[in-house]
């Protein structure tokens, strides 16, 4: 099933990153995926004890940040984390201080002059465990930042590890706060000068510590809150707070024999459809936390300069350590845009692990103007926002690329249709990618892009790759029936 948009990870021709075992060997790099010693397909082994650091080679930034897509292990093996090139500096974290099975991300601090990570791992001898991807980056010389849900109205149930469960139409008020354990190290950080994003998981974004939204559709969404400080450092834990919207339950009515004035009229109702003999029969319907994520986003790109805008979107319903293992999994990766130059930008995104592909290339500037929806032409000093169509990316797409179409079907010039589309990197490039994680598009103008470009994203993902799928079933626990009303308050 396809929704309104989907879209797939890419950036310009990279190859696949390097892999890394978790066997006590030092690493020195700024790319690539580190896994437990079994690698991406095998259960790491009985009775190990590795220390592995790993360190920046100095193409990104300076400090070591790995990002988890969950940790596997079982009961009495260990993974910790120490801020330094040995295990005697100060310790970080262990796996074992994160939601199970949830991504979480371990970086490298300001007071860490080395900006390594030094990785323990002991596995006893009574059974193994999936164990862990992380994709390996490198960073500026960051403070640490944690993001922290103080408050919801409704409330969270139960309040750590819980649900907030609501109807379709209602809102949902939201308040968080950032949290800097080594606040004035090397720079300030305050919550007056830290970016608050709030992501709901429909596509909806909003900004601020404190905002509210509405969830309209019935479905499982989770809200993800992501804190970018003064110098761009970004929080290293993710709040995943999940909301519930129960579907509205069918009623059933049967049919009532013709009454006269003064009859007295028996009426019974049921939340059993399989009971007869009732006047009225209450179904609850369950709904369930699909395997996609949106989101919407507007800009003007820069005129002439090439700058690569970006946006994130965040994956944590899937095992810990499951990647993508087949292209046609990435069921369709699709935007909905609207633009007047098709041929001067480059569409592309990246995966958790680093990995990339190209959607729609730049070709220079070679060919006639071909649209992207119906854009408003000739807006260059005021840009307005015209109307975006439906495009998509697909492992089997009926048509070819977008340059193909524009320059075989359309002539060199026109409007693309919306459709499915087949992309100009091969999607396969992206086997192996975590799935859990942060997924970013990019999207660049290397000409003079004189347009407005609205985008609108969702990637979703085959369900037969999730084993954490998740349904849930409202139960009625009310049911009143009065003179001319029928009152009902369900639960979950």
């Amino acid at each position: 099933m396809k929704r309104l948009l989907a879209f797939i990870l890419l950036l310009p021709g990279l190859l696949p990153a390097q892999n890394y075992l978790m066997n006590g060997s030092p690493i020195t790099t700024c790319s690539g995926t580190f896994y437990d010693s079994g690698g991406p397909l095998s259960n790491y082994g009985n009775n190990q004890n590795f220390n592995t650091t790993i360190c920046s080679d100095g193409s990104g930034g300076t400090h070591v940040r790995l990002s988890f897509s969950g940790a596997d292990l079982t009961a009495g093996d260990v993974l910790c984390f120490y801020d330094g090139p040995t295990a005697a500096a100060p310790l970080l974290s262990c796996a074992s201080d994160y939601p199970a099975g949830q991504p979480f991300v371990v970086q490298a601090t300001a007071t860490n002059p080395s900006g390594c990570i030094t990785v323990t791992f002991q596995s006893d001898g009574s059974g193994t465990g999936v164990g862990w991807t992380a994709a390996i980056s490198c960073v500026a010389s960051c403070q640490t930042v944690l993001a922290d849900l103080v408050s919801t109205n409704p409330i969270i149930v139960p309040a750590d590890t819980g649900w907030i469960d609501i109807c379709p139409g209602e809102r949902v008020f939201f308040n968080g706060a950032g949290i800097y354990p080594q606040n004035n190290f090397a720079y300030t950080q305050s919550d007056f000068t830290t970016t608050f994003e709030w992501n709901f998981g429909d596509g909806g974004i909003a900004y601020g510590p404190s905002t509210s939204h509405r969830f309209d559709v019935p479905g499982g969404y989770y809200v993800q809150l992501l804190l970018t400080d003064t110098l761009g450092c970004r929080n290293s834990n993710l709040i995943s707070q999940r909301i519930r919207v129960a579907h509205r339950p069918n009623f059933d009515l049967a049919a009532v024999a013709q009454i006269c004035a003064g009859d007295t009229l028996n009426l019974s109702a049921t939340v059993d459809s399989t009971l007869t003999g009732t006047t009225l029969s209450v179904t609850p319907i369950p709904a369930s936390f699909d395997v996609e994520s949106s989101r919407s986003d507007s800009l003007p790109l820069p005129d002439g300069t090439g700058e690569l805008y970006e946006t994130s979107i965040f994956f944590t319903e899937f095992s810990p350590g499951q990647i993508l293992v087949n292209a046609n999994d990435l069921e369709s990766i699709c935007v909905t845009i609207e633009h007047s130059w098709m041929r001067d930008i480059e569409i592309t995104l990246t995966c958790p692990s680093g990995q990339s592909i190209i959607l729609h290339d730049h070709p220079g500037n070679i060919g006639n103007e071909v649209f992207l929806g119906e854009p408003n032409d000739n807006d260059n000093f005021n840009p307005v926002p015209g109307l975006g169509y439906d495009y998509c990316w697909t492992p089997n797409a009926p048509n070819p690329t977008w340059i193909e179409y524009a320059n075989t079907t359309l002539g060199g010039s026109g409007t693309l249709p919306p459709g499915d589309y087949s992309t100009f990197d091969p999607i396969s490039n992206l086997l192996g990618c975590p799935l859990n994680g942060e997924w970013t598009i990019g999207v660049s103008g290397p000409l003079a892009c004189r347009q407005w470009l609205y985008i609108q994203l969702v990637l979703e993902i085959s369900r037969r790759d999730l084993s954490k799928y998740r349904n849930f079933y409202p139960r009625v626990f009310e049911l009143e029936l009065e003179q001319s009303s029928l009152y009902l308050l369900c639960n979950f």
